[in-house]
């Protein structure tokens, strides 16, 4: 079990562009990365600013992601966004989770 703390943000992330490490073509034995390329691909193609959903205990950004999946169920995954692929964009405060060392 971790311990949490709360704090105040007042800012969302401009997520616009793919890790290069997910960039197709996948090298071989990271296959298994396909499916996180093609949420993170939703995510920039999404153009909208997001909010971060928790700060992990080495202070990386989490944000959730919600859509549909092709046969139209929703799909929810968390994404750690790497620092060279966001910029803040100033926005209203609200509440984030932070995870404790």
């Amino acid at each position: 079990m971790y311990r949490t703390e709360k704090t105040e943000l007042d800012y969302e992330l401009w997520i616009h562009r793919i890790p290069d490490y997910l960039l197709p073509p996948l090298p071989a034995g990271k296959e298994h990365l396909q499916g996180t390329y093609e949420v993170w691909k939703r995510v920039v193609d999404a153009k909208v600013c997001w909010r971060v959903a928790r700060i992990d205990e080495w202070n990386n950004l989490w944000i959730d992601v919600r859509f549909k999946n092709d046969d139209g169920k929703l799909e929810d995954h968390s994404l750690a966004v790497d620092e060279d692929c966001y910029e803040k964009i100033e926005s209203a405060e609200y509440e984030v989770e932070v995870e404790l060392p």
